[in-house]
């Protein structure tokens, strides 16, 4: 079960921190220390995509940067599985999983990591990447703990709009467009969609 009341407590500072000039790639770690504190994992992962792959960024965890490299390598695994489908991937148990990911479960074998769920980081349906999550002990995914992920993804996928409508607009203001133009940029009407997990 998520720790509500960190859960509300990174929600605030996140929610704080959006309308301000920020660096995306101190949010980013900042964001996989705060999902293994409120759902109390192992530890978690941060990939981006980058001309249609996966991209390591950040790790919370001892040797889990090691995992996320592999995926990042080999474009196998949860977290890409869950950015090229858009659905949320659960695994309770990873050597179930060896036949199709062998690669990334034998590293993940090797580090001592049992569980994994990978949370796309979408609007509508684009993706924008991947939140991996991590245990040492199979566990079954409950709802609750993803819903969470889910909204935590969600913040970090606005941090990244966000950051790339700014700097589309510091161009515009670069190159004289004045701020007639500049507000002529759409943040555009975001909708939202549920899924369910889908468990391997």
């Amino acid at each position: 079960m998520p720790d509500q009341s960190l859960l509300l407590q990174t929600l605030s500072r996140f929610a704080q921190a959006l309308p301000l000039s920020y660096d995306v790639e101190a949010m980013l770690p900042d964001l996989a220390d705060s999902v293994v504190a409120v759902l109390g994992l192992a530890g978690s992962g941060v990939t981006l995509a980058e001309n249609d792959r996966l991209v390591f960024v950040a790790a919370a965890g001892e040797g889990l940067a090691e995992l996320e490299r592999t995926q990042d390598e080999s474009q196998t695994g949860p977290c890409v599985d869950a950015f090229t489908t858009g659905e949320v991937v659960t695994v309770s148990d990873l050597p179930t999983a060896s036949d199709r990911w062998p690669e990334y479960v034998e590293v993940a074998s090797r580090l001592g990591v049992r569980s994994v769920a990978g949370i796309p980081m979408k609007l509508a349906d684009q993706s924008f990447g991947a939140l991996n999550l991590y245990c040492t002990s199979p566990r079954t995914w409950g709802e609750d703990d993803l819903n969470a992920a889910r909204v935590l993804a969600d913040v970090a996928t606005s941090y990244l709009i966000n950051s790339s409508k700014i700097r589309q607009l510091e161009q515009l203001q670069a190159q004289g467009a004045g701020p007639f133009r500049s507000r002529s940029l759409s943040t555009g009407r975001s909708t939202s969609s549920s899924s369910g997990a889908r468990a391997v």
